[in-house]
């Protein structure tokens, strides 16, 4: 009987063990999922225009000839909208800053473009080009 009781004791030891064992992996599973989600977002905002480019040309004539031209257009609007999220994204920015150092909290600013990516300026490109950044500074006033 004591043999059994410390048998059993054992086993549910060695139990709760391989379950903390088996949260633990589940729990970098999912960091590693979150890390391939992160990375794969990061190509597919990289690589928008070439695959937008893709799915409305190629992907969109293959959906026409097997789905038909109701389901081409279906596909386009659904492209068009991920588009404008995709735009939305990119042309978005959120500062935060301090009215001098001593200030304990910081002012949010969001500022967004108002012309799309292949608008800018000739001039401009080519400063980024030589400098490899621009920064702009603002002041305002309370």
């Amino acid at each position: 009987m004591k043999y059994r009781c410390r048998l059993s004791i054992y086993a549910a030891l060695e139990r709760g063990i391989r379950a903390r064992e088996e949260k633990e992996r589940q729990g970098n599973d999912v960091l590693g999922w979150v890390i391939v989600g992160a990375a794969l977002f990061g190509a597919i905002l990289y690589f928008w225009n070439e695959i937008k480019s893709w799915l409305n040309n190629t992907a969109a004539n293959v959906v026409e000839r097997v789905l038909g031209y109701n389901a081409k257009t279906t596909m386009h609007k659904a492209v068009c909208a991920a588009d404008r999220v995709m735009n939305k994204i990119r042309t978005t920015a959120v500062v935060y800053n301090k009215q001098n150092r001593l200030d304990t909290h910081f002012d949010k600013v969001t500022i967004e473009a108002n012309a799309p990516v292949y608008e800018i300026d000739e001039a401009v490109i080519r400063k980024i080009d030589a400098e490899g950044q621009i920064t702009q500074e603002f002041q305002y006033k309370r």
